[in-house]
C-alpha cells in the first residue's frame, strides 16, 4: 500500500499528483491519499471512479484519507477517450470567469498547469486580447504553455493583439497568428472557449 500526502496543495494539485501515482500503479494495488478538505477529498474520489478504480474515504482528525484500489470499481462510468486532436483552444482573457480578477488569474493558472498534465490536449491553441499576457515573458503560465508546445500544440497568439498591447517583442511561446488561420481554425474543429 502506497500513500499521498497532498495536504497543503492547491486545486488541481492533490488530482494531478493522484493521477501520476496511480498512472505508475499496477491493477489491484492500493494508494492512500491525504488531503485537508472536503473538495480535495471529493476531486480526488471523482478521478478514481472516472478511472475505474474503487474509492472510499475516510475522516482522521481534520484530514481525509481516501483509499483507492486501482482496477476495480463496476460502477465507473465509460466515457469515449478524446484524443484532442481535433479540438482548438480558443483564449480570450487572461483570467477565467467574471468577478474577481485575482481569482481569474488563479484559475487561468490552475487550468494552464492541469492542460499541460492532461493526456488528450488539443491540437492548437488561439491567444486573443488580453489572453496573449498569457505568451509573453514572465507569464505564470509560461512553463505550462511550453510544455504543451513540446507536446505538439501548436499555440498562436493575434499579431494585432500583441501589437496593440506592445509586447510583440515579448512572445516567449509559440507564434503570431492571423486572423485567417483562426477563423480557419474555429470553423472547421471542435472549439473550446475560456
Amino acid at each position: 500500500m502506497r500513500t499521498l500526502d497532498c495536504k497543503g496543495l492547491d486545486c488541481p494539485e492533490p488530482v494531478v499528483r493522484t493521477k501520476n501515482e496511480l498512472s505508475a500503479m499496477p491493477p489491484g494495488d492500493t494508494l492512500t491519499v491525504i488531503v485537508d478538505n472536503a473538495a480535495a477529498a471529493q476531486n480526488v474520489m471523482r478521478l478514481a471512479r472516472s478511472l475505474s478504480c474503487a474509492a472510499q474515504k475516510t475522516q482522521v482528525g481534520s484530514d481525509h484519507a481516501i483509499t483507492i484500489t486501482k482496477g476495480y470499481n463496476t460502477d465507473a462510468v465509460t466515457k469515449p477517450v478524446s484524443t484532442g486532436a481535433d479540438t482548438i483552444l480558443f483564449v480570450k482573457s487572461a483570467t477565467i470567469g467574471t468577478g474577481d480578477d485575482e481569482l481569474g488569474r488563479v484559475l487561468v493558472n490552475g487550468f494552464c498547469n492541469t492542460l499541460a498534465d492532461y493526456d488528450a490536449p488539443p491540437k492548437r491553441i488561439f491567444f486573443v486580447n488580453g489572453g496573449v499576457t498569457l505568451t509573453v515573458k514572465r507569464s505564470d503560465v509560461l512553463p505550462a504553455l511550453q510544455k504543451l508546445q513540446e507536446k505538439g500544440v501548436e499555440i498562436f497568439s493575434c499579431g494585432t493583439c500583441l501589437d496593440y498591447y506592445g509586447l510583440k517583442d515579448d512572445l516567449a511561446v509559440g507564434k503570431v497568428g492571423n486572423m485567417y488561420e483562426l477563423v480557419d481554425n474555429l470553423f472547421s474543429h471542435n472549439v473550446v472557449y475560456i
